[in-house]
């Protein structure tokens, strides 16, 4: 994770297709709209938590790793991941 750039990045909204709108409604009531995603934090902290159970399962192929990570997400099931990795480590130490 870079460090720096999550530090300049507090309290930005970003680019692309985040805004900041003020917006009015018929009885004359002002709204704040604010879009502004995870401005690529997501993806960095996703990275390095993935890469951190990869390396406590470093008795496992990085393959296989990420085919069980790839599967749980494409189905939908991602709060599950940190414990099927758990599951794939301790079989793995069973059998050593």
């Amino acid at each position: 994770m870079n460090i720096n750039r999550a530090e300049k990045s507090i309290g930005t909204l970003g680019g692309g297709n985040h805004f900041i709108e003020l917006n009015r409604d018929d009885d004359n009531t002002l709204y704040l709209v604010i879009h502004s995603g995870s401005r690529h934090l997501g993806v960095e902290i996703a990275t390095y938590y993935q890469e951190l159970a990869y390396e406590e399962l470093c008795s496992c192929p990085k393959e296989k790793v990420n085919a069980l990570i790839a599967r749980l997400k494409s189905e939908g099931r991602q709060r599950e991941i940190e414990s099927e990795l758990k599951k794939l480590k301790d079989n793995l130490q069973t059998k050593i």
